[in-house]
């Protein structure tokens, strides 16, 4: 069978900005295309992509609708790591990925381990494929160069206002950071309020992408990522990024001149990485283009399609995931959520 032949359909809601796992599903939904892979009918598709916990109804109806068609669960999280109540989220996700998946694909090394942990059944194929930035945005063409002459500048980013997303640091930056030496911007949600960074607010990934390349260092500050999209945009934009040294982030940053635990030795490592600009460029970086990861997707895509076992789904096991969705779902509103422990 043939690249061309193979046709793939990406199920979830493209209208909506949903941060870093949005940005990176358009990405890969424009270079199927390009292959001329893409389906825009989940008739037409061979395999079904499915994100995380997002579009359940759509798709019970289309594991019911197309039992013989292969579906793949792009796996995120846990949610135990970020959410009240995500341990119940993710048993929720793990049914659908036990009843409705042929095969799971991890964000990263750390997303697998802890989806494990937190009571994920590994019984099909899976793979480990990292996320990648738009290649015509986020890349280091027309780089502008640090001026020793100025004040050297900073950037970090998030669209989410979680706190596991760093606000702490982030905090601790603008009240100790030497802006005699430094200034730095935010881009992301405007919720932030700073004294000294300037938030820029949310924006596209094209300026975010100008806004990259015009700065000498990024700083990430997530404490919980499955992958971070923005700290590989960063790198993709040959930024030295310097990151909070915890979930998957050291799976991206292989250097450990970049990798930081607490705030003295993230302001140690700053100094030294701004010395060293225009010199130092070396760092171990850990990251593919969406081109590759985009092949990466297909060639799983194809193992799973040339797979010989057959998955079935009965409609007990169907009723069972409707209820479930329809508890949590209105559970939730009530603000009692935690009854589904007992009931999933």
């Amino acid at each position: 069978m043939s690249n061309k032949e193979l046709k793939i359909f990406i199920l979830f809601n493209f209208s909506k900005k949903n941060g870093g796992g949005s940005t990176f599903l358009k990405s890969l939904k424009k270079e199927i295309g390009s292959k001329g892979l893409l389906c825009k009918d989940p008739f037409d598709a061979d395999i079904i992509i499915f994100n995380s916990h997002h579009e359940f109804y759509k798709l019970v109806k289309l594991k019911f609708k197309y039992p013989k068609k292969k579906f793949i669960h792009r796996m995120d999280g846990p949610l135990s790591s970020n959410r009240k109540h995500g341990n119940i989220f993710d048993k929720l996700i793990y049914q659908f990925n036990l009843y409705l998946a042929d095969a799971t694909i991890f964000q990263s090394q750390w997303s697998l381990s802890r989806n494990l942990n937190s009571g994920l059944k590994l019984a099909k194929k899976y793979k480990i494929i990292h996320n990648a930035s738009d290649s015509a945005i986020f890349n280091g063409i027309n780089k502008i160069h640090y001026q020793p002459s100025k004040k050297c500048k900073l950037i970090s980013s998030s669209w989410s206002f979680h706190p596991n997303k760093g606000i702490d640091i982030l905090n601790q930056l603008d009240n100790s950071l030497d802006f005699n030496k430094y200034e730095m911007v935010f881009i992301g949600n405007e919720k932030y309020k700073f004294k000294n960074i300037k938030n820029l607010g949310v924006m596209s990934s094209e300026l975010l992408g100008k806004y990259l390349k015009s700065s000498d260092i990024y700083i990430s500050t997530s404490k919980i990522e499955a992958c971070s999209n923005s700290l590989i945009e960063a790198v993709s934009c040959g930024l030295p990024s310097i990151t909070r040294n915890c979930s998957s982030n050291s799976e991206i940053v292989k250097d450990q001149r970049l990798l930081y635990n607490d705030m003295d030795e993230l302001l140690s490592k700053l100094d030294k990485v701004r010395t060293g600009l225009n010199r130092e460029n070396n760092y171990k970086y850990n990251f593919k283009s969406i081109s590759t990861i985009t092949n990466d997707y297909i060639d799983f895509s194809r193992e799973i399609y040339e797979d010989i076992n057959n998955s079935s789904v009965n409609y007990i096991t169907f009723l069972k995931l409707v209820i479930n969705i329809f508890l949590f779902k209105f559970l939730s509103k009530l603000r009692v959520t935690a009854i589904l422990k007992f009931l999933i």
